[in-house]
């Protein structure tokens, strides 16, 4: 994100949106659940550091109504 937010910078843009995609169904075995403690921390510093830079972020939850609990 720190890279993206420099660049961002660079090229001239008033703000960037940072959005992820959160699955809680494995497809295989490799996949990893989105680190959300760790999304939300690397926003804040990028929000500290680059504070001229407006810092959107969302998510996409993929099937939200199969994990209502999780998606809360």
């Amino acid at each position: 994100m720190e890279r993206s937010c420099e660049r961002a910078i660079e090229i001239g843009l008033p703000a960037i949106a940072f959005t992820d995609h959160a699955d809680f169904v494995k497809v295989h075995e490799e996949q990893h659940c989105v680190d959300i403690a760790g999304y939300l921390d690397c926003l804040e510093r990028c929000r500290a550091k680059f504070t001229g830079l407006r810092i959107l972020s969302g998510v996409e939850l993929g099937e939200p109504h199969w994990f209502p609990a999780e998606t809360a």
